[in-house]
């Protein structure tokens, strides 16, 4: 099994804090623009976690007042969903949609903004470009259970095969995810959950759940043509070369 979410593909990363997911998450994006010469990642920072290279007026990015924090190598720091228009882009292979401009001021309309690049992101996407769309937290643009989320977001999980799209959700908790979203998805990560019910919600809706990951451990769930399959998975997060995480298969 590859752990590596391809174009078409749904994935949801689900775990408590600190064990690791976004991590993998950050991982899987850049595995995604080394597969596809032509891929175009598109992430939102809801956090904001990353620290992008750029600027779009092609200035390096500037983050002194901040924490250090992911960065995937010539990515683009927008702040409003019409940026991705911008031919300036083009230049660029992975374009971060931050919640908070460099200078602290939050986003207007973050989370309708959000909708919106979600929906031109899917537009954008063909059999020529394959995209990936990476939700870092799927709470700050979508509510719970009943599916409380916006029907362009929506509409990329399950609509985006079609399109050659790839969309990754990150939660903390599976309950956090809408349930279309949750079912729809043919790849689930699943960290360490700190409550029984979230592990028996799991597997109600996708996951056979054998072994219950711990530490940086996590599961990869996989369900499909071929029917379901699963293995457990270690994330090595000491840096190795490149600084890097090192992920060990089945143990």
């Amino acid at each position: 099994m590859s752990i590596d979410l391809g174009s078409g593909q749904r994935g949801c990363l689900i775990g408590a804090a600190g064990t690791g997911k976004s991590t993998l998450g950050t991982e899987l994006c850049k595995r995604f623009l080394q597969r596809y010469a032509r891929g175009l990642v598109v992430i939102l920072d809801t956090k904001p976690r990353y620290r992008a290279t750029w600027q779009l007026n092609g200035l390096r990015a500037n983050y002194k007042r901040w924490v250090s924090g992911d960065t995937i190598p010539g990515s683009v720091a927008i702040h409003a969903a019409g940026e991705l228009r911008d031919r300036k882009l083009l230049r660029s292979r992975c374009v971060i949609f931050q919640s908070m401009h460099p200078n602290g001021d939050q986003v207007a309309d973050y989370e309708e903004q959000c909708a919106e690049l979600a929906d031109l992101t899917f537009r954008q996407s063909h059999p020529g470009q394959p995209t990936l769309l990476y939700v870092d937290e799927t709470y700050d643009v979508a509510h719970g259970a009943a599916g409380i989320v916006d029907r362009r977001l929506l509409r990329t999980v399950r609509a985006g095969r079609e399109r050659n799209m790839a969309v990754l959700m990150g939660a903390q908790r599976p309950r956090s995810i809408p349930l279309p979203i949750l079912t729809e998805s043919n790849r689930l990560y699943v960290f360490n959950l700190e409550f029984d019910d979230d592990r028996k919600y799991l597997m109600k809706h996708g996951a056979q759940l054998r072994a219950v990951p711990s530490g940086h451990e996590f599961v990869m769930a996989e369900r499909g043509a071929g029917g379901r399959r699963e293995g457990l998975y270690q994330l090595a997060l000491q840096p190795t070369k490149g600084d890097r995480p090192r992920v060990d298969g089945n143990v």
